[in-house]
């Protein structure tokens, strides 16, 4: 919980450096797009779908892949094979696109076919505010 909790603290200064306003201390966690691998995590998983329309751009933030996994490849030199240049970097709505066109959507088939892409899962969005998540739950 500590590493979680001091990653938390880098995302959000990241974020912020960024132009981020954070309305919250911690985010809610999301995937960019479905993800069956998380899915898997959970005996009766729910998704919710949340058009990228629908942020304020300074209320969402990215990682790539997810954050702990980004920030311990950045870190840890003996995950040096595994290492892109975006790991350890929080990226904006208006990145998100320069991202995917240099690095490709994360796949569970990329993932289970490529060594060097075996982590890459997903792109984690972390979203910073109450108010989208409450619009939402209040649907559903």
């Amino acid at each position: 919980m500590d590493l979680r909790f001091s990653l938390e603290k880098r995302i959000k200064k990241q974020f912020i450096s960024k132009g981020g306003k954070p309305n919250r201390d911690d985010p809610f966690y999301f995937t960019l797009g479905e993800c069956d691998w998380a899915k898997s995590w959970y005996e009766n998983p729910g998704v919710i779908k949340i058009p990228l329309t629908d942020f304020r751009s300074d209320h969402i933030s990215f990682t790539y892949p997810d954050s702990m996994v980004s920030f311990q490849f950045y870190d840890q030199p003996k995950l040096a094979t595994y290492r892109k240049n975006c790991n350890g970097q929080v990226f904006l709505l208006s990145e998100i696109s320069d991202l995917i066109n240099v690095y490709g959507l994360p796949t569970e088939e990329k993932s289970q076919t490529h060594e060097s892409l075996k982590f890459d899962k997903y792109i984690e969005a972390q979203v910073w505010d109450d108010e989208i998540i409450n619009e939402y739950k209040n649907k559903a």
